[in-house]
């Protein structure tokens, strides 16, 4: 990801889950911790954008810290 200005960026994925056990993903910036994503809550047949969160806490929402410039997440 290419951005202007280094900061706090919130990442949004679109997502489908077959199964509340299919609904995990582990997501980093620029070689960082590794953050559990889980309990996303899009099952079924459709697709859904979500605000990546940390944990199945859902309220605790992911911000990542990006450089000016390119960004690996």
């Amino acid at each position: 990801v290419n951005v202007g200005e280094a900061g706090a960026y919130k990442l949004f994925a679109l997502v489908r889950f077959p199964t509340s056990n299919d609904d995990s993903f582990w997501v980093r910036a620029n070689g960082g911790s590794w953050v559990q994503w889980n309990g996303a809550l899009v099952t079924g047949t459709g697709f859904g954008w979500r605000q990546v969160h940390i944990n199945s806490n859902r309220s605790n929402l992911l911000s990542l810290n990006l450089v000016s410039g390119i960004n690996t997440i």
